[in-house]
């Protein structure tokens, strides 16, 4: 507004020159030098819709501007001048949004975006492996508590080596209102513009039209899918409709499916189907979400809006709420499906080496309040605790299988559990080995699991009979 406060003071200097009708062939030209010059970066930038050759970035400017990003690949980031590639729309927006393709797999590059005067620091981002090799975050209900939300962002910065971001919803606690969303975007602004991010639709985000307005997601930006690897996940609206016949369960469907070709399958919405927290856990999903995930073996499953930790395991899923991302804490307490709960701030780290996964639930102060070990690991960079992993043998089988610990100083009960959860047998360690027979059990899949320093190991044990 100052600049164009500054050129009305022109027009009126000219005016009173008496010359007003020969200088209008250049008023466009001044008008044009002037605004040109303004767009502040508001909001951003921020990542989002990552594969192995593409990335799109989006950001906000206060006043209507031209749209260019510069970047460069690989190596270490020097100085400006090295970001040696540009890309340039020449049409004055205040909401900008490109996508870089041609990029390498795997590959960490350096950007900044540049609007009229305006720049953002350097920041940078990496492209999708092409091998099933990739770290990851959760969290979600990071409203209306700014210092606990500035706290839960700074510990995920802390993590190396990931590549995208996953919210559980209730990213503010009005969607209508546009102080609460700049508050948003200035706490997240480090977190955003270094991982592709991949919100939820929270309760709090109704009516959605900022957070449609400001996120470019793929599909209808409410539901939608993305593969990274041999996993696929896929993101759902619990605030629509997803009852028998609703477009958003054909969907679902559909894209479960088609998640036959992938080794996990990970699916993420805001209302949780177990929870022990105060809003407890939400019955409509667990009469039309459920069934359908069970048919269809889904792996994961995230959830918030309780705002508080819970890992519950129900046939042969591992629910996991996370609503610790700096909204007010509630209580929590233990169901039977429970694994473990706490009501603490929290965000989730997952790492996927093939067909192994591990995850750690932390605090901010990267304490670990829970976790989980599937197959052996061993991601060399990874400043995690050292790994136990369980194996068993043979696998399938028939009367009996001998399961073993890696360390066989390990003195602590193997639990075999159903595919409804159900602890079935307690098993007691000699040497690192135990052998278990299930004599009179029907056959079908169990899981051999053990806990260690707070730490839970799994391995899937197959009984043919």
């Amino acid at each position: 507004m100052k600049n164009i406060a500054f050129l009305s003071d022109w027009i009126i200097i000219i005016k009173r020159g008496g010359v007003m009708k020969k200088i209008l062939p250049v008023l466009g030209c001044i008008f044009f030098l002037f605004v040109s010059a303004s767009g502040n970066i508001l909001k951003g930038p921020y990542l989002s819709c990552l594969t192995t050759t593409s990335i799109r970035i989006t950001y906000e400017t206060d006043d209507a501007s031209d749209t260019r990003i510069r970047y460069s690949h690989g190596g270490v980031y020097r100085r400006s001048d090295t970001l040696s590639t540009e890309i340039y729309i020449p049409e004055s927006v205040t909401h900008h949004t490109l996508e870089i393709t041609g990029l390498s797999p795997g590959s960490r590059y350096f950007y900044r975006v540049l609007s009229g005067d305006s720049f953002s620091p350097v920041d940078s981002f990496l492209t999708a492996p092409t091998e099933s090799r990739f770290s990851f975050l959760v969290f979600g209900d990071n409203r209306t508590d700014s210092v606990s939300h500035q706290a839960v962002v700074d510990a995920m910065m802390e993590e190396e080596g990931i590549l995208f971001v996953i919210n559980g919803g209730d990213l503010v606690a009005a969607g209508y209102s546009l102080s609460d969303w700049q508050t948003f975007f200035n706490i997240e602004r480090d977190l955003i513009a270094s991982y592709a991010y991949y919100p939820v639709l929270g309760n709090h985000e109704i009516p959605n039209n900022q957070f449609i307005n400001y996120f470019e997601l793929p599909s209808n930006e409410r539901y939608f899918s993305w593969v990274i690897g041999n996993c696929k996940f896929i993101i759902l609206n619990t605030n629509e409709s997803y009852l028998w016949g609703s477009s958003q369960r054909d969907w679902f469907e559909s894209e479960l499916a088609a998640s036959g070709a992938y080794d996990y399958t990970f699916v993420v919405f805001h209302h949780p189907a177990y929870s022990s927290g105060n809003h407890g856990s939400t019955v409509a999903v667990q009469l039309f979400l459920v069934p359908l995930m069970e048919d269809y073996a889904v792996d994961f499953v995230f959830n918030s809006h309780d705002h508080s930790y819970e890992h519950a395991y129900v046939n042969g899923i591992h629910y996991l709420v996370s609503g610790g991302g700096g909204a007010p804490l509630y209580s929590v307490g233990t169901s039977d499906w429970t694994i473990y709960s706490e009501s603490v701030h929290h965000y989730i780290r997952f790492d996927i080496d093939g067909e192994n996964i591990r995850f750690y639930a932390k605090r901010p102060d990267g304490s670990i309040m829970d976790s989980l070990v599937i197959g052996s690991f061993g991601i060399e960079e990874s400043a995690l605790p050292e790994e136990i992993s369980l194996s068993a043998y043979p696998n399938p089988f028939n009367s009996s299988v001998r399961i073993s610990v890696s360390d066989k100083d390990v003195n602590v009960p193997i639990d075999v559990f159903n595919i409804r959860g159900e602890r079935v047998v307690s098993l007691s360690l000699l040497d690192g080995e135990a052998i278990w027979a299930p004599d009179d059990l029907p056959a079908g899949v169990y899981f051999a699991t053990i806990k260690i320093d707070g730490q839970n190991f799994i391995d899937k044990l197959v009984y043919l009979k």
